[in-house]
């Protein structure tokens, strides 16, 4: 059975595709080679995770188990991990009858949530304080409940990735999957853009401002930092804040 967990991080995070096998007499995961012989159309590179699973002495409970003796141990899982990009081609192309987890399955519908605020327009480019620029979503109106109640059916081996502390909260866990997703694919869909510069364009805030918007067309582990100055920070915050008093 095919499961899925999404891993926030500061360069846009990754998706990490696992499989448990429901045969008692097998191991209870499936190794790197044999996992990506189920994933064929995905290129990952492969990781051993942690995640809190239930166990029963120590011996980890399959999706079809129950136990009042269960508890939650850090069980060891080999995953394939795959960028924002390659997650929505695995999540969007795997075969309908393979069988999934819970888990795999609401990743699927988030990643269709994400392609429905890409086809409807509903994202604006921003920056954050240290100048990196990204593609943010907007939720207003039924989106934003439609987030709400998203967030609130996570399965909870959505949050079961070690090390994190506390599981991050739902909200914070689908916020950041949409946002990497909508940002991986907007860059990528503007990639070929290739914009003259404009006249009078070479210095100052306008210059800054330029170069923030060029580095919305390219990977975001190719985009340099703007280092913008306080004006032009406080002009993009300014331009979203209609934005933020719908979406609230």
């Amino acid at each position: 059975m095919l499961h899925g967990v999404w891993r926030p991080e500061a360069s846009g995070g990754s998706f990490l595709f696992w499989a448990e096998q429901l045969d008692d007499d097998r191991d209870f995961i499936l190794n790197a080679e044999d996992l990506q012989t189920r994933l064929p159309l995905i290129q990952g590179r492969s990781e051993q995770i942690s995640l809190l699973l239930p166990t029963v002495d120590g011996r980890p409970l399959s999706s079809s188990e129950a136990s009042d003796e269960a508890e939650l141990t850090p069980v060891p899982i080999t995953a394939t991990a795959v960028s924002p990009v390659d997650a929505m081609f695995g999540l969007l192309t795997l075969d309908p009858e393979e069988q999934m987890g819970d888990d795999l399955r609401y990743w699927q519908v988030a990643s269709r949530f994400t392609l429905e605020l890409l086809a409807r327009e509903r994202y604006v480019p921003s920056m954050n304080d240290k100048g990196e620029s990204y593609w943010q979503p907007v939720f207003a109106g039924n989106d934003r409940h439609r987030f709400a109640r998203m967030a609130r059916s996570m399965p909870p081996v959505c949050r079961a990735l070690l090390p994190h502390g506390a599981p991050p909260a739902g909200t914070t866990l689908l916020e950041s999957f949409l946002q990497a997703t909508l940002d991986a694919l907007s860059r990528q869909s503007l990639s070929r853009w290739e914009p003259s510069v404009p006249p009078r364009v070479n210095q100052g805030n306008r210059a800054q401002a330029y170069i923030w918007l060029l580095s919305l067309t390219s990977p975001r582990s190719e985009t340099p930092t703007v280092r913008p100055d306080q004006r032009l920070r406080q002009a993009v915050r300014r331009w979203l804040e209609p934005l933020q008093i719908v979406a609230n």
